[in-house]
């Protein structure tokens, strides 16, 4: 008993002393579809980056700068564009 006394009152006395601190978390909300083709964006990045540092071509590098300019407009835009597809962004737009 003179335990349990004891770890309750020194719980109690450093809550006085030095509070834990409580961080307030915010969660902002945003629009599905342009979380996922964003997130979309940046997976075709990272493989296309991947791909290029396994096999260094200036081919590889080219494909792999114009998706990641795609996914840094479309992030900048604030809303993609549906039209623009990573798997092809060498692809001229007819």
């Amino acid at each position: 008993m003179l335990s349990v006394d004891f770890g309750r009152k020194f719980s109690d006395h450093l809550d006085t002393v030095a509070p834990t601190k409580k961080t307030v978390v915010v969660n902002k909300v945003r629009a599905s579809k342009y979380m996922d083709e964003l997130h979309l964006l940046r997976t075709q990045l990272c493989r296309l980056e991947r791909v290029w540092l396994y096999e260094p071509l200036m081919i590889n590098k080219q494909i792999g700068h114009a998706a990641r300019t795609a996914y840094h407009k479309e992030r900048k835009m604030g809303k993609p564009n549906s039209t623009v597809h990573a798997s092809s962004p060498l692809t001229p737009e007819h």
